[in-house]
This record gives structure tokens, sequence and C-alpha cells, in this order.
């Protein structure tokens, strides 16, 4: 175990310290603890999945989670190091909260690494002004990490996608903002939704999934609108020149092949996790989205059109 916040509290209290969680919160959480998770400092903001990865240069195994704060471990004895908290979000801090980042950081070619930070302001009146923030980290010689702003993909507090992973190239990241939302009943029950995420999480079936590519350099954002598409993860992104000279973004993914083929909205999109349906293959048969294709998306930020390709979704296909 990581000796973290949650850990930490969790041992003293003898009980699981208050974290956002994906699945029911029994006993459930009292409003003191939800202003916690929500308002309380960075360093409370944890959580259990757990990626592994090099920030800085070897010299740390670093620990990330869907948090802005990281934990760090000496790479041998993995004996636990401490915290990982950049000036460049501790600075952000001070006007907007920060609320989620990504487990999976995006490794750029010359060695840094990329990730976003889901903000939200301070102020009350401009809670609904969300935004994912882009930052590049950068190694030293003496094992600090830099951190600097890359751009921003400004969000709708009505049309909040959920950003799992994305992909970076030479020059420009891809961010996959798929049609699952976090969908709060309002405003006033925004502190609920927010720290009950399975309650609040749906497919949306009306919107189009959004595509967006950021230049590194510039920040410079081209916004493409596709069909609805459910996806997680990435299995590679690149960019290419076409015949005409063209730019091209090329991003694989897994997705459900036919988001109409069953209710996406039906259960919550953990409730396949919960030890008893996990048991009752009957029910995951009936309720899991199985049918995955590979899909190809291309994307053309110079004429700002786009194609999809799907791969074959078989290996006897793949071998004829």
């Amino acid at each position: 175990m990581v000796p973290s916040y949650i850990y930490n509290k969790t041992m003293k209290d003898g009980i699981l310290a208050p974290n956002t969680v994906m699945g029911d919160i029994v006993p459930d959480l009292s409003i003191k603890e939800e202003l916690d998770l929500m308002m309380g400092s960075i360093d409370k903001k944890d959580n259990a999945n757990i990626a592994i990865w090099n920030l800085d240069g070897g010299k740390s195994v670093t620990v990330t989670t869907e948090s802005p704060m990281m934990q760090q471990l000496l790479p041998n004895s993995l004996k636990y190091k401490g915290p990982l908290l950049s000036g460049a979000v501790a600075t952000l801090g001070k006007t907007r909260t920060p609320l989620f980042s990504a487990t999976h950081y995006a490794k750029h070619a010359s060695g840094t690494s990329i990730n976003y930070i889901l903000t939200m302001p301070l102020l009350p009146w401009e809670m609904s002004q969300l935004s994912y923030e882009f930052f590049e980290y950068t190694p030293t010689s003496s094992g600090e990490v830099k951190t600097k702003k890359i751009g921003e993909i400004p969000l709708s507090f009505t049309d909040i996608r959920m950003l799992h992973m994305f992909g970076a190239t030479e020059k420009f990241i891809v961010v996959p903002l798929w049609n699952l939302m976090f969908t709060p009943e309002s405003l006033t029950h925004v502190l609920y939704d927010m720290t009950h995420m399975c309650k609040s999480i749906s497919f949306a079936y009306d919107k189009p999934f959004y595509l967006y590519v950021m230049s590194i350099q510039t920040g410079e954002t081209y916004k493409f609108e596709l069909p609805p598409a459910r996806g997680v993860h990435l299995m590679n992104t690149f960019e290419r020149i076409n015949s005409k000279g063209e730019i091209e973004l090329v991003m694989d993914a897994p997705t459900t092949s036919d988001v109409h083929e069953l209710d996406l909205n039906k259960f919550c999109l953990f409730d396949v996790l919960k030890i008893p349906n996990m048991k009752d293959t009957e029910f995951l048969y009936k309720n899991m989205p199985w049918n995955t294709t590979l899909r190809r998306y291309v994307l053309n930020i110079d004429t700002m059109q786009y194609s999809i390709e799907d791969f074959p979704r078989n290996w006897l296909q793949l071998m004829l």
C-alpha cells in the first residue's frame, strides 16, 4: 500500500477514508465529507486507480492516480518517498479547484510526459465554466520535474465528458471526449453528484463524439464532431502527411461496435464489476457491451474532414 493521505487516514480511523469512488459508499458520506472531497486541499485527492510511470528520469517510481497529486517511491527498494505536486498545479489551485487527472500519462518522443487536469473555478457563480488543462512534465538533471501549460479545452457544465486516456504525437495531442458524460442533476446537486460518480455518469445518445487535436507548441485546438461512440483506452496515435501534403492525425481505439445494441444507460458503467454480477455470467452476457471493434479515426486538420475505418474483428479475418 502507498502511505498517502487516504491510506494513513484509513489506518488511523479504522474505516475507509472518504474518497471519490465509482461503486456504492457504505455508510454514505456526510455533507462535511462531501465538502472535504470537493473543496479540500489537493493532498486529499488521491485514489486507488494506480498506474506506474517514469516522470523524473528514473530517479523515482511515480505512482499515478486520477488525481493531480502523485506519489513517489524509490526505484529499487520501493520505499515511499512522498507526494509529488508540480509548482504549476499548486499555483493553479489558488484560482481553480483541481478535480481529476488521467491515470495514463502520454509519453512524448522527446522524453517528456503530458497529462491534463480537470479544473473548476473557486467562485460559486463561475462553477459552470470547467476546463481540461493540459501540462507537459519535463525531468531535470537534479531530479525535479518542471511543468508548463500547453493549452486547455473549455467545457460546459451541461456537457462534461469523461476523459480517461489521450494520445500524443510529435506535434499534437489527440483528445477523445467520448459520449460518456458526467451529468449532475443541477448546480445545487453537484456536491452529491461529484462524490457519487456512478450515479451521475450516462451515455449521451443525443450528442456528438468530440475529438480534439491540440498543438503542443501553441495550444491551438481543432474540434471534430463525429457520430456517438463509446471508448475508454487508445491503442495508437500518430501524425502523417497525406498525398496532398495535408496533415492527418490518426487514432486507433477499441470501441463498442454498435452503441444502440444495448441500452448503455440501463446500468452504471461500474455496476458490472460488482462481485455478485461478475459471478453471474448470464447478467454479464446480457448487460455488458462485449461487442467491440477496433476503429481508426483519421482527422485532417487542414480540411477539417475525417474518416472512420473498422479493422477486421477476429483473428481469422486478420490472417486472411
